[in-house]
């Protein structure tokens, strides 16, 4: 028998998602682990759909008042039993063999800090399913995590903290989920503990992430996105500066850093111009990360000169110059 493992799931107001989510966690092929759900002060049905498992594995805490977000995920942390612990958003899922892919690694390379796996990802809005992306250069087993970081930070794998095992003492005495992050703490988390030495990689898919518009990071600014990935990259390049000895990996793994900021900078400005950010914001947007841009247009050029043209130049503009092109295109 391996050892004990926390599904840990942080909820709020979300009974039916979270209904789902109990019960598909509870079919996990690996049977030694606890599954803990944090109800963070739900005003809904929570409580009642929970009541209504009688799985000897199934511990709830309450929280006497909504801690937030981040206070909710270290709460689920620190209550964690399990020498491991998976964090599964109540609307995520993990498929059924994931737990005993993950002990298989553990059983092998004992005190492995993180087991990272694939994630395939499904828009709630239009019903999508993005299947998850695989790395070419690594296949399933036991690597050097810092490899396995620079295979993310170039977007050549996705990867969501749902299908992430990660060593609980270990994100314990790194602070757990950082607070200064209100974006990407769980990439904090999944960084810091790729820099601690060899990881396991499941190089397929082990689950489903659910993204859409109405979550709580969609609140934020452009602006406060960027800056915290900007923090993300200054923590990854501080780690690999203490942990990395091979001088050529550790520039490298800087260097990506600033590239992973600088494609987010892309990819957050032309989410931004699809959602239809005024034009005196998107400048404004422009003239405080006009240091990314270079490297950013380098990565999306054609569709960022696409959407900035048609949220920068007045409509009257755009209309004339189609008009010219008219006589052209009809030939």
């Amino acid at each position: 028998m391996g050892p004990l493992i926390t599904i840990a799931i942080p909820t709020f107001n979300r009974a039916e998602l979270l209904k789902v989510c109990v019960a598909t966690s509870l079919a996990q092929t690996y049977q030694d682990f606890e599954l803990l759900v944090s109800d963070n002060a739900s005003t809904d049905e929570t409580g009642k759909v929970l009541s209504e498992f009688t799985d000897r594995r199934l511990r709830v805490i309450r929280q006497k008042e909504n801690i937030g977000l981040l206070g909710n995920w270290n709460a689920c942390l620190n209550e964690a039993r399990g020498k491991y612990v998976v964090l599964l958003s109540d609307d995520d899922g993990i498929d059924p063999d994931f737990l005993e892919r993950c002990i298989a690694f553990v059983e092998r390379e004992r005190d492995l800090p993180i087991v990272v796996g694939l994630t395939q990802r499904h828009s709630i809005s239009d019903g999508r399913i993005l299947p998850a992306a695989g790395s070419q250069k690594f296949e399933t087993g036991i690597w050097d995590g810092a490899d396995i970081l620079l295979e993310l930070l170039r977007g050549r794998m996705t990867v969501q903290l749902c299908t992430v095992l990660l060593r609980a003492d270990l994100l314990r005495s790194k602070g757990g989920f950082l607070a200064d992050f209100c974006y990407a703490p769980d990439y904090a988390a999944i960084a810091t503990l790729l820099l601690e030495g060899k990881v396991g990689l499941l190089n397929e898919r082990c689950g489903t992430y659910a993204f859409h518009h109405n979550s709580q990071t969609s609140a934020f600014s452009i602006d406060v996105l960027l800056k915290d990935l900007e923090k993300l990259a200054d923590l990854i390049s501080s780690i690999a500066d203490r942990t990395v000895k091979d001088p050529r990996k550790r520039e490298q793994i800087k260097l990506n850093a600033k590239r992973y900021l600088s494609l987010n900078v892309a990819f957050l400005l032309i989410e931004s111009c699809k959602a239809g950010i005024s034009v005196s914001e998107l400048s404004s947007v422009l003239w405080r990360w006009h240091r990314q841009l270079p490297a950013a247009a380098a990565i999306y050029s054609l569709r960022m000169a696409k959407l900035f043209a048609i949220r920068l130049v007045p409509a009257p503009a755009i209309r004339g110059v189609r008009r010219l092109l008219e006589p052209v295109n009809s030939h």
